[in-house]
């Protein structure tokens, strides 16, 4: 069998079901922003690993940039993206 088209079905696989759960759980940015405050100094380390790990799994820039400024504010935002 063709791994690409594998890996294929796998990856839209879990997007499908990770845009069920978050229209399901009615995930927000203000609840994203609310536990990540709850994380507290780790948070940042999260974020950071996140948009490394971002490229390898081919997941938008145009989420996770906008993101940042949400939940850190525009300066720290742009620090820990231009980190990651």
């Amino acid at each position: 069998m063709n791994i690409k088209k594998v890996l294929f079905v796998v990856w839209v696989s879990l997007i499908a079901c990770t845009a069920y759960y978050l229209y399901t759980h009615q995930v927000t940015p203000m609840y994203l922003r609310e536990y990540f405050m709850m994380v507290g100094p780790w948070a940042f380390l999260i974020y950071v690993v996140a948009y490394s790990l971002r490229a390898i799994v081919f997941f938008p820039t145009s989420i996770m940039t906008p993101l940042s400024a949400l939940l850190f504010g525009p300066v720290y935002g742009w620090i820990l993206t231009y980190i990651g």
